[in-house]
């Protein structure tokens, strides 16, 4: 089961999102500040966040960016309640996997989770095949292995049949 993390400082917010994410069958983590969020992030290790941007304690693009230090490859959305488009363009650039405003549609806030976890899985996916392709030798190294396996039999050949006639 995949495992979410829920950073926002309303309570009302937490139970909303996390009540939508338990019926689509995830585990669910909160924190209501940026320091509880660090914390729980490194005990629990999520695969994915939705982060307020207002928070008590730090600002939202702060907390991204020590998530994102300490785990870069998660999927972080960012939310807010206010529509704000500066907002959203600057979390992007800070490492925001997306955006989403409040209030939100349940199937809204499902489809976010499913689209960011599946970002995490063909990432995954991509690796390991770069990784497949690199280790087996393409079709010109094994024809360029032969040859010299081939040439170094003819010398090893020659070279015996110099010796013999040497030794005559």
């Amino acid at each position: 089961m995949k495992k979410i993390l829920i950073v926002d400082d309303e309570e009302g917010m937490r139970f909303v999102l996390s009540s939508i994410l338990k019926k689509g069958n995830y585990e669910v983590i909160t924190a209501e500040d940026g320091k509880h969020a660090l914390e729980k992030l490194k005990e629990h290790t999520p695969d994915m966040a939705f982060l307020d941007l207002q928070l008590p304690d730090m600002d939202g693009s702060e907390v991204l960016r020590e998530i994102k230090k300490v785990r870069a490859d998660i999927p972080v959305v960012m939310c807010s309640g206010f529509g704000d488009v500066d907002f959203a363009v600057r979390s992007m650039k800070n490492g925001a996997f997306d955006y989403v405003a409040k209030p939100f549609k349940n199937e809204d806030v499902l489809n976010m989770a499913k689209k960011a976890l599946a970002s995490i899985t063909s990432a995954s996916t991509e690796e390991t095949t770069q990784k497949e392709v690199k280790t087996e030798p393409s079709t010109i190294e094994v024809k360029i292995s032969k040859k010299i396996l081939i040439i170094a039999g003819v010398l090893l050949l020659i070279g015996i049949i110099v010796a013999i006639i040497l030794l005559k």
